[in-house]
């Protein structure tokens, strides 16, 4: 007996060591956490608290996140290299705000994540005696947004997961969400994000995903839409018969489907064609707009004498010449603002009825996302109906497409879907063009946010030094 304990005690000591640190690890879980400085990153880690992904949220967050690999580190490690960008780069100033904004698989999980991270800036603050707020972005999370986690009965930062994931991936739903681990999110996300990676602008990543999005939603109502016009008419009764029969489907069945899918996506659909149309008519007015291109290249005009003014305090480190650079900085950000609002200007003259506003350095079209999300929501809790009668829509409409050749039943669709594809591959073709161009100011803005900060930091060094030899003479 005195044997077996010998050995039961130190395993069971060894298990409750082991449960203890699996408890306290707050690394340990698969996160989404956001960093909003102005620049926006967000931060994808495993389930195993490993980042697995970084992603810019706007084009500063491009500048900022510009050659740097962050992979394999922790999420609190991670979101410290952030700050320390910022700062080097001139994002973060002493006594400014560092927005958090962690979302997981519960709420504990969440206060973990952020307990980490507050716990690594705190010691970064210290050893950098440099001074900012870390603010915890789940309390300034809307009370609508709070109420719909409520609804689905996760939190509110789950929530937030989810709609991100969505974004990401047409056939998914907030239920189906809900029954997702953050980790599960997380890969859809990073996917997601792995497409993106070579649109460099924000605007441009925005306008891809609803561009996406739109031929997607095109399909599947294109598809709901060939099955009503065959289910309700009667010349094609026969043949609908025989080709559901291999479902063990019947056309009432299908019609029943149909029906109600009508009844639902009739109380968005009409707003949300309105939108979409809307939205293709923004981009054409700003990509036509004269004024916009010329507020564009005084920007460019504007950064190039800021360039002139980082070398000039390089090559002469004086107080008037670090007043320069930051006065040319501010004339760049404010022509930036000035861009902003000429968009939203523009928009607002196109008297449609999308609402556009400006937060965090973007153009926002109040509702879009939202009304994209709940197009997406019904068309997909009806594609699962027909699956849970063992039919795949796009199985179904090829066999459809095969015997149903000698009709133009087809014809409609595949025009529809052209036109859609014809849009897409224009905006591709459109981005590609720009890309390379926009990659370059990208690293050139980087480059001289860093050429600036090193001059500074070199100046402060040249400064405690001189003041050090003028202290060791006296004490001698």
């Amino acid at each position: 007996m005195k044997h077996l304990k010998k050995i039961i005690i130190p395993v069971l000591v060894l298990v409750l060591i082991l449960v203890l640190i699996g408890c306290t690890n707050s690394e340990k879980n698969a996160s989404y956490v956001t960093v909003d400085i102005n620049p926006s990153v967000e931060v994808i880690s495993n389930k195993n608290g490993i980042v697995i992904d970084v992603n810019a949220l706007n084009d500063d967050a491009q500048v900022l996140l510009e050659g740097e690999k962050l992979e394999g580190k922790t999420t609190a490690d991670v979101v410290v290299e952030i700050a320390d960008l910022a700062i080097k780069l001139g994002y973060l100033r002493e006594g400014g705000n560092v927005c958090i904004t962690a979302s997981a698989d519960s709420a504990e999980i969440e206060e973990k994540v952020n307990d980490a991270i507050n716990k690594a800036m705190n010691k970064f603050k210290e050893q950098k005696e440099f001074a900012f707020n870390v603010v915890d972005g789940a309390k300034q999370i809307g009370r609508d947004i709070v109420e719909k986690a409520e609804e689905l009965g996760v939190t509110a930062g789950k929530y937030r997961l989810i709609v991100k994931a969505m974004a990401f991936d047409s056939t998914l739903t907030f239920e189906a969400g809900a029954e997702m681990s953050a980790a599960e999110l997380n890969a859809i996300i990073k996917a997601g994000r792995e497409e993106l990676k070579d649109f460099y602008s924000e605007e441009f990543k925005k306008s891809y995903q609803f561009m996406k999005a739109y031929v997607e939603q095109t399909k599947n109502t294109l598809a709901f839409g060939v099955l009503q016009f065959l289910v309700n008419t009667p010349f094609f009764d026969e043949k609908l018969t025989a080709a559901l029969a291999e479902y063990d489907v019947t056309i009432d069945q299908v019609k029943e489907i149909l029906n109600t899918y009508n009844e639902e996506l009739a109380t968005v659909s009409g707003e949300f064609q309105t939108i979409m149309d809307e939205y293709l008519e923004i981009t054409v007015a700003l990509e036509g707009s004269e004024e916009l291109a010329a507020l564009v290249e005084e920007k460019a005009a504007l950064k190039l004498e800021l360039k002139a003014a980082v070398k000039a305090y390089k090559q002469d480190p004086t107080d008037e010449n670090e007043a320069a650079v930051i006065a040319a900085k501010d004339a760049v950000c404010a022509k930036q603002e000035e861009i902003l609002a000429k968009k939203v200007e523009i928009i607002n003259n196109l008297n449609l009825t999308i609402t556009v506003t400006i937060e965090d350095g973007k153009v926002i079209f109040t509702g879009l996302e939202e009304l994209f999300l709940e197009v997406q929501e019904i068309t997909q809790k009806y594609v699962a109906m027909f699956e849970e009668l063992g039919i795949n829509l796009d199985e179904l409409m090829v066999n459809f497409r095969d015997q149903f050749k000698a009709f133009d039943v087809f014809g409609k669709f595949d025009n529809a879907l052209n036109e859609c594809d014809g849009r897409y591959k224009e905006f591709k073709n459109q981005h590609q063009a720009q890309m390379n161009e926009f990659k370059e100011r990208v690293r050139e803005e980087k480059q001289l946010r860093i050429e600036f900060h090193l001059a500074v930091e070199a100046r402060k060094g040249a400064g405690s030094g001189s003041g050090n030899k003028a202290g060791n003479k006296s004490g001698k």
